[in-house]
């Protein structure tokens, strides 16, 4: 009896250890896209099984698709038995769908009951005649052709969607639907550089190429010049930290309001402290060789993430007055940016144009206009501004929006009023941003004593200037306070070298009443008081 009962028990054991596996669920196993504000649904990976699941690997068409989980998702990934994973699948704007197309599968390998789980992708629109064009042409250094040099192509100055290399010729060749593109050329030992000898995406000139037309863009690299000022780190998601493969870094010094720097100065350009890197299939960035050692400010941009900063507590700040910058003297690693996801992934755009109070040496090309719903308080999609100072955020999902366009050293500028983009109106223009400008600028000479000075005017309605000398190069935070202390805004905040300097400060947000300027440096403090009267 006893023998029999062990047997049964070691029966049952076998059998639970033999018969126990993973077994993938998909919920939902079929998808529909309906239109351009139809562009993301959500798949659920269950593990319905006893053991812990491995998924290997998911095959899709990426030109169509971008898929981003809610907990990392290096390949493999594993879920223990009943663990769920959320998946956002979203389908581009960019590459239109071709009737060919409109049924689809998207197929999950794992190790479960059936290896190959298949997702069915329904798309109700499509374009009889997509069209497409050429951009070719030749990568060298000094007239030197360039072999195996990345070739980079970003639509719209958004999205990155094409990269190519150079042969050994230094010639390139892709196809890519019609639509502006930015182009940039990317080799080692040589700093990345852009069509037309920039050296970022906010100089850069965008490109518009036509249906059945070819452009030809030779691309000139510039050969880096050893120093000892790099800085690396990774670039990853917010949500799940999972590494960004498709994000751009830039470096940028000073105020970060470099000039537009004409062809063949391409040197020069480098010197003024701007900077940008592709990141690697691991997330990784690297930019070596910088110039001037000196304080720079680290923004990263991706596919369907907001653009953000480093910030050194470990939180990315998506606006520039809460970024950090960074002293950039000897090798720096670890600078790491976590980006929150965008959720663009309708069809609206709203348009116009950016003005602002130039100074003469200042221009509108790094200027970030941010579309921020206010329905749901949160950001959507990004422009960068054109040489003539236009601007258009696209892929906008239905809703009601204000505009906010960014530049280093300015007050953002902020539409007046909601603009709602709805069935009916699904493109707003004529949404034009005037800086109200906080912009900072040196005087002259080198002073030998610290000093804040009474602005003037004073009292003030709303807009008054603040100026101050510096008897040496410091780190500067000037605010502005109320009666009680608190602070009201920060007016500049990071590195200036000895010198003069005045700012503008427009008050029209705050009520008429006293308020205090406060100066502060490592080894200086000073304060004045200031009246606003409306």
């Amino acid at each position: 009896m006893h023998k029999f009962f062990f047997s049964y028990f070691i029966a049952l054991f076998f059998c639970d250890f033999i018969f126990s596996q993973p077994r993938l669920d998909l919920y939902p196993d079929q998808i529909e896209f309906e239109n351009l504000f139809n562009r993301i649904e959500n798949v659920y990976f269950i593990n319905e099984g006893d053991d812990t699941l491995r998924v290997d690997s998911i095959y899709y068409n990426s030109n169509y698709y971008f898929t981003r989980f809610d907990k990392v998702w290096n390949y493999p990934f594993f879920l223990p038995p009943g663990d769920t994973v959320k998946m956002d699948c979203i389908i581009s704007s960019y590459f239109p769908v071709q009737v060919v197309d409109t049924l689809d599968t998207m197929y999950v390998y794992n190790n479960g009951e059936k290896p190959i789980e298949r997702i069915k992708i329904k798309i109700d629109y499509y374009d009889d005649n997509p069209g497409e064009g050429i951009i070719n042409g030749y990568i060298t250094s000094s007239s030197v052709p360039i072999q195996n040099a990345k070739v980079h192509f970003i639509y719209g100055g958004n999205y990155l969607i094409q990269t190519v290399y150079s042969d050994q010729f230094g010639f390139y060749s892709t196809s890519l639907p019609p639509g502006p593109y930015l182009v940039a050329a990317e080799m080692d030992s040589f700093y990345v550089t852009f069509y037309n000898q920039q050296f970022d995406p906010f100089n850069a000139n965008l490109i518009f190429l036509e249906d059945d037309s070819i452009r030809a863009l030779n691309i000139d690299l510039t050969r880096e010049t050893i120093t000892e000022n790099s800085i690396s780190g990774f670039i990853r998601d917010s949500l799940n930290s999972a590494p960004l493969r498709k994000a751009i870094v830039i470096v940028r010094s000073g105020t970060h309001t470099p000039n537009k720097i004409q062809q063949g100065s391409s040197i020069n350009l480098l010197q003024n402290g701007i900077y940008t890197a592709f990141v690697k299939y691991d997330s990784s960035y690297e930019i070596n060789n910088i110039l001037e050692p000196a304080y720079y400010f680290v923004q990263s941009f991706s596919d369907y993430y907001i653009p953000t900063y480093y910030g050194a507590s470990g939180v990315s700040p998506v606006f520039w007055q809460q970024a950090d910058s960074i002293s950039i003297d000897t090798t720096l690693i670890n600078k790491n940016i976590l980006m929150p996801r965008d959720s663009s992934t309708g069809g609206g755009i709203i348009g116009g144009n950016v003005s602002l109070n130039l100074r003469l040496d200042d221009n509108l090309e790094d200027v970030v206009i941010l579309a921020q719903s206010l329905d749901f308080a949160q950001l959507f999609n990004y422009a960068i501004v054109d040489d003539d100072g236009s601007y258009k955020i696209s892929n906008l999902p239905f809703g009601n929006y204000k505009v906010i366009g960014q530049k280093i050293g300015y007050e953002d500028a902020v539409s007046n009023n909601s603009l709602n983009i709805n069935s009916v109106d699904t493109i707003i223009t004529g949404v034009n941003l005037t800086f109200n400008t906080t912009s900072i600028q040196e005087v002259n000479a080198a002073p030998e004593k610290f000093e804040l000075f009474q602005n003037y005017p004073n009292p003030f309605n709303p807009s008054t200037t603040i100026g101050f000398n510096l008897s040496e190069a410091a780190d500067v935070q000037l605010t502005v306070t109320n009666v009680l202390g608190e602070e009201i805004a920060v007016l500049y905040e990071g590195y200036l070298a000895q010198g003069k300097y005045k700012i503008t400060y427009n008050a029209s947000s705050l009520s008429s009443g006293a308020y205090f300027i406060k100066l502060k440096t490592n080894n200086h403090f000073a304060v004045k008081k200031i009246l606003l009267l409306k």
